[in-house]
């Protein structure tokens, strides 16, 4: 195993048996000092971790984390900015300049919460009760999925077909616009919002989407109705207040399969932010999206002044590219950071066990990306083998462990079903940053 420079200011993972990636001694830098990186840095393999497995910690406790003794630095970059820095051990120097169209990131002032689609642990997602609880949870953005109806509304849903989510598979009204399609590379068989007009969609009613997992929410099912981005954006800011500001983290649905479609989503999605005055980067609104191509179109409408955006990273492997050191160099110059899969950090076995830690929020960091990963949950069919608690899948596990972990390796943010859960992680951390 390398040891990295300074390892006695490391976090002490090994204890947990876990190694550290090997990826970091190799280029001796700190993590946290900002946009810049080793231009001759070798590109990682997919999940570079050192493979080995873990003997964590039944419990990871507050205790467990504190150990890990990360440390808060303040160093001044060549541009005179001078950034806090949340290092996993020494502060080692940084040489090469990555460019960046859009300039270095100013990082959150502490990891953001964000309430994924509300607080769908507790109602149905996407509702207004979802996103209202998420905000009194803790949440500092609601995160809502915006797809296209048929006369270009910019309608909330998980995705654009509405059968999980909405009770139209019982409305006889609807019956003959039932369909199969090519969705992206999958072929689907539903109701899609694409079909319907704004009016229609208006007279369905949210469902639980996750029935067996969540029976409790669909006490509420049929209760609530389907909401617009405008009405999303509404709430944050009639909930805000000047030492508390709610954001929306919007995701786009497939921005450039819907242009294929005769929907141009960026467009309206463009005019809409205008129209609501959400086009700052510290506006209302920030933005994400799997659809690479398609954000980078909507930097392009919305200017290098525009607002702040995300790269969503699945774990698909199309997905690698975006990963290697050329890959975030290349997301840097449209987007302010990148939302991973929380795998992609904390990768797990077949049997669900973690095996290790990768380098990416340090390359990420590094690139002068933020990085908030998704999507933690509560219940143990989500969490490592390691935090479940029992046997069944839909009992709730140790889902604060999962979030110590990535909080401990210096993520700017979570996203999570269960906000409440993770503001409290946060707060344990809290003496630490007091103390920078």
């Amino acid at each position: 195993m390398v040891e990295l420079p300074g390892a006695r200011c490391l976090p002490d993972f090994r204890r947990a048996g876990v190694k550290l990636p090997a990826r970091a001694a190799d280029t001796g830098v700190c993590p946290r000092l900002g946009p810049h990186a080793p231009a001759h840095a070798p590109e990682p393999p997919r999940h570079a971790a050192i493979r080995t497995h873990p003997r964590l910690p039944s419990q990871v406790s507050q205790e467990w984390v504190r150990d890990l003794r990360v440390r808060r630095m303040v160093r001044e970059t060549p541009h005179g900015v001078r950034h806090p820095v949340t290092s996993l051990g020494c502060a080692w120097d940084m040489h090469a300049i990555v460019s960046q169209a859009i300039g270095p990131v100013t990082r959150f002032p502490r990891p953001v919460i964000v309430g994924h689609r509300g607080a769908p642990a507790y109602r149905p997602e996407h509702t207004a009760a979802s996103y209202e609880l998420a905000i009194d949870l803790g949440a500092d953005l609601i995160e809502p999925d915006v797809v296209v109806s048929r006369d270009g509304a910019l309608v909330v849903r998980h995705e654009n077909e509405l059968s999980r989510t909405t009770d139209i598979s019982v409305r006889p009204e609807f019956a003959d616009r039932r369909t199969t399609r090519l969705v992206g590379d999958k072929e689907r068989t539903g109701w899609f919002a694409e079909d319907l007009t704004l009016a229609e969609l208006r007279t369905l009613r949210a469902m639980e989407r996750m029935p067996d997992m969540r029976p409790l929410n669909t006490a509420y099912d049929r209760r609530f109705g389907i909401l617009t981005l405008a009405e999303v954006v509404e709430i944050a800011r009639r909930r805000s207040t000047p030492a508390r500001p709610i954001r929306v983290l919007a995701e786009l649905k497939k921005p450039t399969w819907s242009a294929e479609q005769g929907l141009p989503m960026n467009e309206l999605v463009a005019a809409e932010l205008r129209r609501l005055d959400a086009v700052s980067p510290d506006g209302t609104v920030v933005v994400q999206t799997f659809d690479a191509e398609g954000l980078r179109e909507l930097r392009s409408m919305l200017g290098d002044d525009g607002p702040t955006m995300l790269q969503l990273v699945d774990d698909a492997p199309e997905d690698d590219q975006l990963l290697t050191n050329a890959g975030l160099r290349g997301i840097s110059t449209y987007a302010q950071g990148i939302a991973p899969s929380r795998h992609r950090i904390l990768p797990r076995d077949t049997g669900g066990y973690l095996t290790g830690v990768t380098d990416l929020v340090a390359r990420a960091h590094q690139a002068g990306l933020a990085v908030v990963p998704w999507t933690l949950r509560a219940e143990n069919l989500f969490l490592p083998r390691h935090l479940q608690r029992g046997s069944d899948p839909a009992a709730v596990g140790d889902a604060a462990g999962e979030a110590r972990l990535l909080l401990g390796l210096g993520v700017d943010g979570l996203i999570t079903d269960s906000p409440e859960v993770a503001v409290a992680v946060r707060e344990e951390f809290a003496p630490v940053r007091a103390a920078a």
